[in-house]
Parts: C-alpha cells; structure tokens; sequence
C-alpha cells in the first residue's frame, strides 16, 4: 500500500512545495491542451486535493460539485498546492481513514479507493511530464 505521508510519495507534505513551484514556473512543463495552461493546470491538482480532502470527511456530491469552478490558487499557487496536499496527506493518514466510505461522483469509495483515483489522476494528468519547451504564453503565471 501507498503511505501518503512518506517523503517519497509524490504528493507528501515534504516534497509538494519543491514539486508545486518546479511544476507552476517550469518552462520545461509539457500542456499539450490548449484549453490549459500552467495555471490552469496547477488549480485543478490543488481543486483535486480539496475535493479527496473534502470526501474524505464526509462531504456530499453536491458540496464537492461546487467547488469545480473555484479559482483554488489565490495570489500564492505554491503556498496553496502545498497547504493542500499536506492537508490531504493529513486526511489520508487518519484513523480508518482508508476503510472510510466516501460518495464519490463514480459511486461509493473507499478511502483506499480514493488513494488510488488520486494517484492515477496525478499520474495521468496531461502536461504532468517533463517534456519540450511550451510558448511562454501558455507556460507564464496569469
């Protein structure tokens, strides 16, 4: 099983301000939408971190639903993606937490389920890997 709190994990509270500020100012980042750029990109990973957090305790589709057109990075993206991957790492570290039951848009998940749709979503998330060199345009803060 996948330990959220260990240093190693890539969504840890010791590695996601170093990885969050390498993937929001990162001229390297490859974001093959052109629907999204850096911020964009880096808004759903921190959208996504509060909604697993927000599963997690207890929250309805309804009050999750409401949270995907929020602009979740504020004037500090680096501070917000790390604040919110701490708490989700935080989250998935509670007691039972990954036998808890969450309503999930797909259905009912486990906790354990949850880790592993995060992990996927993280893995498989277009523009998430290093590759040529982007446009300014699409790779500079907005």
């Amino acid at each position: 099983m996948i330990d959220p709190l260990s240093p190693h994990c890539a969504g840890s509270p010791t590695r996601s301000r170093q990885e969050a500020a390498a993937l929001f100012y990162s001229r390297e980042l490859l974001t093959p939408c052109t629907e999204w750029d850096v911020r964009a990109l880096v808004n759903h990973f921190v959208g996504a971190n509060r909604r697993y957090t927000m599963l997690l305790h207890g929250a309805t589709t309804d009050e999750i639903e409401a949270t995907r057109a929020v602009d979740h990075l504020g004037d500090d993206p680096v501070t917000s993606f790390a604040a919110t991957a701490a708490e989700l790492a935080a989250a998935f570290g509670e007691p039972g937490a990954m036998a808890r039951t969450a309503c999930h848009r797909a259905g009912e998940r486990t906790g354990a389920q949850l880790l592993e749709m995060r992990m996927l979503d993280i893995a498989v998330t277009p523009g998430t890997s290093p590759g040529p060199s982007v446009p300014a345009s699409r790779s500079t803060p907005t």
